[in-house]
C-alpha cells in the first residue's frame, strides 16, 4: 500500500476523532524505518488535546480509534504512531506496542 492509499484508509480513523473532540490537527505518513519492508509507514499526528494527557491515555485513545475504524490491511501498514502535541513537539510513540504484527 503507498503512503497516499494508507492516508484515504485513514480518514474514517481521523473523522472518529473529530466526532469526539479530540480533532487530529495534522496526520503525516513518514517512510518506515530501515530494514522495515517498503509498504510500511509511521504515522505521526499532531494533537493539541494531548498536552494534558499521559502518554498511555494518549494512545489507548489513538489505537483504539485506530482498531475501530481499519482492517488488518492497514494496520499491517503502520509500524506505529508517533504523538505530536499542540507545540510541535514529540509527546509519545506507540513503538512499544507494534501495530504490524
Amino acid at each position: 500500500m503507498d503512503k497516499d492509499k494508507l492516508k484515504a484508509k485513514l480518514r474514517p480513523f481521523i473523522q472518529d476523532c473529530e466526532r469526539d473532540k479530540r480533532a487530529l490537527d495534522d496526520v503525516c505518513i513518514l517512510e518506515g524505518m530501515e530494514g522495515e519492508p517498503a509498504d510500511t509507514y509511521v504515522v505521526r499526528v499532531k494533537a493539541a488535546w494531548a498536552d494534558d494527557m499521559i502518554c498511555s491515555k494518549v494512545l489507548d485513545y489513538l489505537l483504539e480509534k485506530l482498531w475501530a475504524n481499519s482492517d488488518e490491511e492497514i494496520r499491517r501498514s503502520i509500524l506505529y504512531i508517533d504523538v505530536h502535541d499542540s507545540k510541535d513537539q514529540w509527546h509519545c510513540t506507540s513503538d512499544e506496542r507494534p501495530l504490524n504484527q
